[in-house]
Formats: structure tokens, sequence, C-alpha cells
């Protein structure tokens, strides 16, 4: 069963999205609005969005969001990235740029707080969707480093390599890197034992 993440919570999803969004729904109804479970679990519902190509859907849950406010400062950057995806999607590049470069500002700061794997993930992963591949190669050489003892993090990070590989048509480094990112995701743990 795949697992919709937010930062601290997941939500057994299987490929299901209906399944899967009446879950987080059905927690989410569970917590006070505007609380961090709360939060944690609309993000959760709008990356669920997205993951399923709900893309409709997802403007309009996503819409109250944009630019508010309200939204707490941690999760801002995380409403953006959303945001810079679905405008990316639907082909809105410099909009979706702006949008991706809030993220990215907002993911930093917050890294500078209080760095997590989870967190560095998502600087890389706006680095990516930014194009900026040699920003990200470094910023992956900084993230090694740190030596994390997760192979799903390590997972990640090389398929974002392979990502950005495939994407300047370096096909053995393409090749390489997903290897690595397979390496890695053998030794991911069966969440269902």
């Amino acid at each position: 069963s795949t697992l919709c993440h937010s930062d601290t919570l997941s939500v057994s999803c299987g490929e299901q999205p209906v399944a899967c969004l009446q879950s987080i729904i059905e927690q989410q109804q569970r917590l006070a609005s505007g609380t961090d479970g709360w939060w944690e679990l609309e993000i959760a519902k709008l990356n669920s969005l997205f993951k399923f190509q709900k893309i409709d859907d997802l403007y309009v849950a996503l819409r109250p969001w944009i630019n508010n406010p309200d939204v707490p400062p941690q999760y801002q950057p995380h409403i953006a990235l959303i945001y810079g995806k679905w405008l990316q999607r639907r082909r809105r590049l410099d909009e979706a740029n702006v949008a991706l470069e809030q993220a990215l500002e907002g993911f930093k700061a917050l890294e500078d707080k209080n760095a997590s794997a989870q967190l560095e993930l998502k600087i890389l992963n706006t680095l990516v969707l930014l194009n900026r591949f040699e920003q990200a190669k470094t910023y992956v050489e900084q993230l090694k480093q740190k030596a994390y003892d997760s192979p799903l993090f390590y997972r990640e990070v090389y398929a974002e390599l392979a990502h950005i590989a495939h994407k300047n048509d370096a096909r053995q480094a393409h090749v390489e890197y997903r290897r690595e990112s397979v390496r890695w995701a053998k030794q991911v743990p069966d969440e269902q034992q």
C-alpha cells in the first residue's frame, strides 16, 4: 500500500485516490481546524490530489490558501510548492517559477531553523522543478555529508539526481542514478509488516 505522506503523518492509501482522500478528510475532521495536525493533513490532501492528477479539484482545494497570511509560516512553502507544480502543469511557467521561488525561500528559512531530511528533500525537489540542476547537484553533495541513516532519503536523493540526468540527456548517469535509487529502495523497510 502506498502512503500519502505529510512531514509527520502518513495515511495508508493504496493506489485508490478516493479511499486515500476520504481517509485524509476523515482524519482531518477529527482535529481542530488550524492545528499542526490539521495542516499536515491539508498538505497531504493537496499532495494526494496532485499525485492522483485531480488537477481541477486540486485548484479548488488550494485556492483559499494561496498567498493567504492565515496559513502558518511553516506550511506556506508547502502551499507555494504545490501551487508552483499546479501552475507548471497548466503551462503557466513564469507564474510557476515565482511560486517555486517562494517555496524555495520558505523551505530554506525553515531549514535554517530546524533542518530535517524531509525538508532537505523538499529543497532538492524544488531546485529540480526550477531546473537549477547544478545547484541541486551541489546540494546533494552537502546532503551526502550528513550521512543520514535513511534508505528512503537516499532513494529519493538518487531519484532526483536521475531526473536531473534525464533532463540533461546524460543517459549513462541517468541509468547509474536509477540503479543507485533502486539499491537504496531495496533497503527501505516494508511498512506492511
